[in-house]
């Protein structure tokens, strides 16, 4: 487990920004295990009907549609299975802050380098200054 205070920076336009959106508020933070829990649930269901549901249409007569919704599992079985390895991650994190940018990509310190070393400085800061109160 990692003690040290931790910011973790996301992009609403990044990689993360599709699991993040799972988030909602009402599951609580990302490294929280109900958050973890939804993510599990989401990535077996999401897993079982790529297996299942393709070839029963097919053995129906919507092969195409078969197909379009097969990739369409699969990619939802990828997201979910990112956000409980994301939430697994975070979980071990014990004291960290999230930081949510609304742009800059997989990469927001190359694309918006001022920007994040600002809110970088800030938290550091304001983390230096929470030690020095003695929390």
């Amino acid at each position: 487990r990692v003690t040290a205070p931790t910011l973790i920076v996301f992009t609403r336009d990044g990689v993360a920004g599709p699991i993040l959106n799972l988030r909602v508020a009402r599951l609580g933070d990302i490294g929280s295990r109900g958050f973890s829990l939804v993510a599990s649930v989401a990535f077996g269901l999401a897993t079982l009907s790529a297996c299942a549901v393709p070839p029963l249409l097919a053995s129906i007569g919507f092969g195409g549609a078969a197909a379009r919704i097969s990739s369409s599992l699969r990619r939802a079985a990828l997201h979910s299975e990112s956000a409980m390895a994301l939430s697994r991650r975070i979980g071990a994190i014990r004291r960290h802050t999230f930081l949510m940018l609304d742009g800059g990509g997989h990469h927001p310190h190359m694309a918006q380098g001022g920007a994040v070393a600002e809110v970088i400085a800030r938290w550091a800061c304001g983390t230096a200054a929470a030690k020095g109160k003695g929390q």
